[in-house]
This record gives structure tokens, C-alpha cells and sequence, in this order.
């Protein structure tokens, strides 16, 4: 492995927690997380789980950013 990944795998396992959301769960409040942040309410707050698993999952975190942009496109 080269040292990048070796130190983002690192990052990954520091930052950890004993409770975590799985993908699918993510998805299941990821609207709701969105409209909250649109709001300008601190999502984070209410679902910290949430926020975690975006800090985590880029997968995750490219569909939330999709996800976000329509409903900016929407809102203009």
C-alpha cells in the first residue's frame, strides 16, 4: 500500500465510533438531514450519527452533495 492510503485508512480507524450508521440507514434520513441543513439548522445536533457517517462514507457523501444540489436548484 502506498503511504496515502496507509495514512487514510489510519484516519478512518482513529475516527471510528462504537455507533455507527450503515449505508442504508443513512439513506432512510438523508432528506430529512438535507431539508434540516437547507434550513440553516444544525443537522449535525439532531443526527450526529448522520454527520459521522458523511465525515465517513464518500460514496454516501457524493449522493448527499447530488442530493443537496437539487434541492438548491429547486429552492432558487
Amino acid at each position: 500500500m502506498q503511504r496515502e492510503s496507509l495514512e487514510q485508512l489510519y484516519k478512518l480507524v482513529v475516527i471510528t465510533q462504537e455507533e455507527e450508521l450503515d449505508c442504508g440507514q443513512f439513506y432512510e434520513v438523508m432528506d430529512v438531514f438535507a431539508e434540516m441543513c437547507m434550513n440553516g439548522e444544525d443537522a449535525g445536533k439532531y443526527y450526529p450519527l448522520v454527520d459521522h457517517h458523511l465525515r465517513l462514507c464518500k460514496s454516501c457523501r457524493e449522493e448527499y452533495e447530488g442530493y443537496l444540489d437539487c434541492l438548491k436548484a429547486n429552492h432558487e
